[in-house]
């Protein structure tokens, strides 16, 4: 899923000439800065394009404009007819210097080699068997074979080698041993690397997450555990109860190879049930690397929780852009709002667009009038719009000015890797991911 637009209506004075210094963006497509790209500010209380132009060989565009103006930039994937990708930041300041776009590429095509993983020798009553090194992984039923598990440069730790994983599984699919070795050097040229995992181990380390205040109608909760090993992660896959009673305390946990994990980082996912149906979700994303790790941690509903998200709707509106309504307690407490919206035109042309956006009491949102260059890919009136609305707080970023400034969003909808220890709180609704 991929980022879609939208805008509030902000009460800022910008009946006078722009003053102070210029509000500057990069925009990025495929991780890397793109030029040529359209850009385009919105007036703040009605959206309408105030100034427009194209990005530089930098990827980089500038303008004086008022304050809480809005900057959009637009790029397609060249087919025809095309996919376009929009991207929005509402309620500029002078002064900013902002990134639009897909500042990161998430999926590595490079392919290294082979890592031949032989094991050491079967274990009673352990049918399969397992390796991996992270991003790539391989099975098999017979022990004495090795397992072959492709490598990416995805796959390397942060000091260039690799971390390899075997578990041996019971018929239940539970780790009944462990063997791990690391400081492995990659292959390279497509050549193939072996390698001899030591004796089993049984000296698991343990993690578990506890949820109180279970609300009543919940479709199912969900915790996922990732260890990280010197910038590796293992999956350690994901627990899941349906429809859990309410009131009661809900743990779920995992184990995992012990000496693997340098960072933590478990995501606590509840859905919503309405009408039979998952609906709105709430979750707690959080990554540590503190010492000693934790073996545990707690969520409370109640307490933790930002206010539920639910009934998103989209529409396009008279001058061709969408605009989203949701139904929501106050998301004050949030950092700020991704909104995402995604159509297609009769011209079988494709938009999808993602807008940056204040919290707040306002339950519906606007985006920006699309520049001239595309008119094309403006909607109509009845046209089908797909939303969702996302509200982020991070204990890392204080307020929607560090929101739209940093990378915050990134580590819950883009699946990176945060660089800092970070507790990250958030209620959607719509076409949800983490």
């Amino acid at each position: 899923m991929r980022p879609l637009a939208l805008a509030l209506v902000f009460a800022a004075a910008c009946n006078s000439a722009p003053s102070g210094p210029p509000v500057r963006i990069t925009f990025f497509q495929d991780g890397a800065p793109k030029s040529g790209a359209a850009v385009w500010f919105g007036e703040p209380q009605t959206g309408q394009v105030i100034t427009d132009g194209t990005t530089d060989g930098a990827g980089v565009f500038s303008a004086h404009v008022p304050p809480g103006a809005s900057v959009s930039a637009a790029a397609s994937d060249g087919a025809d007819p095309p996919t376009w990708s929009v991207y929005s930041i509402l309620a500029t300041q002078p002064g900013d210097d902002l990134q639009l776009g897909d500042t990161q590429v998430f999926v590595s095509t490079t392919h290294l080699g082979d890592l031949n993983v032989t094991l050491s020798c079967p274990v009673a009553g352990g049918p399969v068997y397992d390796a991996t090194v992270g991003c790539q992984g391989n099975n098999t039923l017979d022990p004495a074979l090795p397992i072959d598990v492709p490598i990416f440069s995805d796959c390397l730790a942060a000091d260039g080698k690799l971390v390899a994983v075997a578990r041996a599984l019971g018929s239940n699919m539970q780790p009944l041993g462990f063997a791990l070795a690391t400081g492995i050097a990659p292959p390279a040229n497509g050549a193939a690397v072996d390698v001899t995992l030591g004796a089993w181990r049984t000296d698991f380390a343990k993690f578990s997450t506890t949820l109180t205040s279970v609300p009543a109608g919940l479709h199912s909760v969900s915790s996922q555990l990732v260890v990280l090993s010197n910038g590796a992660r293992f999956d350690q896959g994901m627990q899941t109860a349906m429809a859990p009673p309410p009131g009661a305390p809900l743990t779920q946990s995992f184990k995992f190879a012990g000496g693997l994990a340098t960072r933590l980082e478990w995501k606590q996912i509840i859905q919503y049930d309405t009408a039979g149906a998952p609906d709105s979700v709430q979750a707690l994303v959080t990554v540590t690397s503190v010492t000693p790790l934790p073996t545990s941690d707690t969520f409370d509903v109640a307490r933790d929780a930002l206010p539920r998200i639910s009934s998103p709707m989209g529409a396009i509106a008279a001058g061709g852009s969408p605009a989203l309504s949701w139904q929501s307690g106050d998301l004050t407490p949030a950092d700020g709002l991704l909104a995402f919206a995604t159509w297609i035109n009769p011209n079988n042309s494709r938009v999808r667009w993602m807008t940056l956006a204040p919290a707040g009491a306002v339950t519906m949102l606007a985006f920006p009038q699309l520049a001239n260059a595309l008119k094309s890919a403006r909607g109509v009136l009845a046209m089908p719009v797909t939303p969702a609305v996302y509200a982020v707080e991070t204990d890392s970023t204080h307020g929607y000015d560090a929101f739209r400034r940093g990378p915050g969003p990134t580590a819950v909808i883009g699946e990176t890797v945060p660089t800092m220890d970070l507790r990250v709180r958030v209620s959607s609704a719509g076409m949800v991911r983490f």
